[in-house]
């Protein structure tokens, strides 16, 4: 199965699992499989966080093969599975749009859209959420600034063919800093220059210091201690500072 066809542990209680896969989705699901599942074996394929994770969860560095109960991991050790789990990540698609918009998917990438955003043949068609590994909320809120702003006139979208180049040249950028292809929305630390461009063509000032310094410290701590991380809150005093707080002082 695959990560998108899950929902919640319970169905797999007392189950050994193998997911393939150790990035976000991966992690996550591993970690609430742990609490109902006998094994959980989580395949990476890099490196992983030194975090500690339950003791029923098992770090494999890569899969040799499939055997008839399980898979022989690159390791040697064989691992059984009751149930596979592929954690690879997510496609896009677009079943509700007629082939006519002329919307392109080609391994990741989304075609033509300017800024991720704005279909270049039909600009008032916004593509809101994109982009991946970032800090969603901020960053959809200045996307649909930067929409709203090329609507109502605050912002003039350049013609197609300058939107297009300018498409262009910033994915051959990537290309160049050596980002793959399929990679092209993935921002990650390069969000932070795209939330103020995207404010500062809506006219707006540039998004406070403490939405990066909250997102990055908070990063830090996901990779020190994966199991609790998400039980921290936090709360926001100023435009550059944030605390820890109880969640009881919310």
């Amino acid at each position: 199965m695959h990560s998108h066809e899950y929902r919640f542990a319970e169905p797999f209680r007392g189950k050994n699992l193998i997911l393939l896969g150790a990035g976000s989705s991966g992690i996550d699901i591993a970690l609430e499989l742990c609490l109902v599942a006998n094994q959980v074996v989580l395949v990476y394929k890099d490196s992983f966080t030194s975090s500690l994770l339950p003791s029923n969860c098992l770090l494999v560095k890569g899969v040799n093969k499939c055997s008839q109960t399980g898979v022989i991991g690159n390791d040697g050790i064989e691992y059984p599975a009751d149930v596979l789990m592929f954690c690879t990540g997510y496609n896009y698609t677009f079943p509700f749009l007629a082939k006519d918009v002329g919307l392109n998917v080609k391994d990741h990438r989304i075609t033509p859209l300017y800024k991720h955003i704005v279909h270049t043949t039909f600009p008032t068609l916004f593509f809101i959420g994109i982009c991946k590994t970032v800090c969603p909320f901020p960053l959809f809120h200045n996307q649909v600034l930067f929409a709203l702003a090329s609507l109502d006139g605050t912002y003039r979208l350049p013609p197609k063919p300058k939107m297009d180049a300018t498409t262009e040249h910033e994915y051959q950028s990537s290309l160049q800093n050596g980002i793959p292809h399929r990679h092209f929305h993935k921002l990650d630390s390069l969000q932070w220059e795209y939330n103020n461009e995207l404010r500062s063509l809506a006219k707006r000032d540039p998004l406070p210091p403490v939405f990066k310094d909250l997102y990055e410290a908070n990063k830090e701590i996901r990779k020190q201690d994966l199991c609790n991380y998400k039980r921290f809150n936090y709360k926001i005093v100023s435009h550059d500072t944030w605390i820890k707080v109880s969640p009881e002082l919310l």
